[in-house]
C-alpha cells in the first residue's frame, strides 16, 4: 500500500523502523478507535505505538502552549510523587467536597496527600488484587480513604481485565491495550451508577487512569450530561491518537477547558467554574 501524505506527522516522526510504518498508516485511513491485534503480534509494533502517542503527546502540548492555551488560568496545586502526580484547581476544593479516583495500581500518594491537605472523603477505585492489597490497609488507618472495588466503565457489568505480557509494563486493562491473553475477571461501573450508589449528585475532582477505558467513560459521562467539574485524565497508549483527538473534542463542545498537559496526562476544567474563580478573583 502507497503511504499518503493525508497520515498525520506524528506517525512519520515516531517511525525508527519504516518497516511497520504501512500498518500504521492503514490504521489510521481506517481510522480504528483501537489497533487491531495485529500490533500485539510483534513486539516493534507495539513500541512504536508507544512512541506515536507519545509524538502525538509532544505536538498536542507544544501546540497547546503556543497557540491554544487560555488567556485565564487559576493557579494549580500538583500532588503526589512524581510520575504519579495529579493536579487541580487551586482553592477549588474542600472538606464537604467529592472527589473520585478511578484506578490506583500501587500508588496511591495523590489520593493520600489531597486526603490529607484538603480533608474530604477521596473515594478510591480500582478492581484489581493488587490494588486492594496495597490500598485497603492504607485505608484502615486513613479515615478520609474509601476503597470501592470496582472499575470504572462504560456499562454495569464483569468484565475481563488483561495483564501485560511484560512485567512492569502496567496495570492490568479491560481494554487489553496490552494485547495479552492473561485475565482475570473483575466488576466495573458506570459512573453515573456508582454516583447513585453513593447519593452523589456531583463531582468536584475526578482522576480516571484506568488503561484504555477513559474514552468509554468520557463519552458515557457526557451523554448522561452528569455534573463533573474538573477531571484529570491519563490517556494510555498504545491507543489511537486520533481517538485521543476525539475525546478531547468532544469534552470541549461540552464546555470544558483544557487548562494543563503534562507527560500523557491532562486536566479539563469546566467552564462555568473558571468563570466563578476569575470573578472571585477581580
Amino acid at each position: 500500500m502507497p503511504r499518503t501524505l493525508l497520515a498525520p506527522g506524528y506517525i512519520y516522526s515516531a517511525a525508527g523502523n519504516t518497516e511497520h510504518l504501512d500498518y500504521f498508516v492503514r490504521q489510521y485511513l481506517k481510522f480504528v478507535d483501537r489497533y487491531d491485534d495485529d500490533l500485539g503480534l510483534v513486539q516493534e509494533r507495539k513500541e512504536m505505538g508507544r512512541k506515536i502517542g507519545y509524538a502525538f503527546f509532544h505536538n498536542l502540548q507544544r501546540q497547546y502552549e503556543e497557540y491554544c492555551k487560555p488567556e485565564f488560568i487559576p493557579p494549580v496545586v500538583t500532588l503526589g510523587d512524581k510520575g504519579f502526580d495529579w493536579k487541580y484547581i487551586e482553592g477549588s476544593l474542600n472538606e464537604d467536597s467529592v472527589v473520585y479516583c478511578a484506578g490506583l495500581g500501587t500508588n496511591i500518594t495523590f489520593e493520600i496527600e489531597l486526603a490529607d491537605t484538603v480533608g474530604c472523603q477521596v473515594h478510591c477505585f480500582d478492581p484489581t488484587p493488587q490494588a486492594a492489597e496495597h490500598t485497603i490497609p492504607i485505608a484502615r488507618k486513613n479515615k478520609k480513604l474509601s476503597f470501592h472495588a470496582l472499575g470504572l466503565f462504560a456499562v454495569d457489568s464483569v468484565l475481563k481485565f488483561y495483564k501485560p505480557p511484560e512485567p512492569g509494563l502496567g496495570s492490568l486493562s479491560a481494554t487489553n491495550i496490552t494485547y495479552s491473553d492473561i485475565s482475570i475477571d473483575a466488576p466495573v461501573k458506570r459512573l453515573t451508577s456508582v454516583m447513585r450508589m453513593l447519593k452523589h449528585e456531583h463531582i468536584d475532582l475526578l482522576k480516571i487512569d484506568i488503561e484504555g477505558s477513559e474514552h468509554g467513560v468520557v463519552e458515557d459521562m457526557l451523554f448522561m450530561d452528569l455534573d463533573v467539574k474538573q477531571l484529570c485524565i491519563e490517556f494510555d497508549m498504545p491507543t489511537p491518537p486520533w481517538r485521543v483527538e476525539a475525546t478531547i473534542r468532544r469534552l470541549t463542545l461540552a464546555g470544558y477547558e483544557l487548562i494543563e498537559i503534562w507527560g500523557l496526562n491532562c486536566l479539563f476544567v469546566k467552564k462555568s467554574l473558571l468563570e466563578d474563580y476569575q470573578k472571585k478573583t477581580l
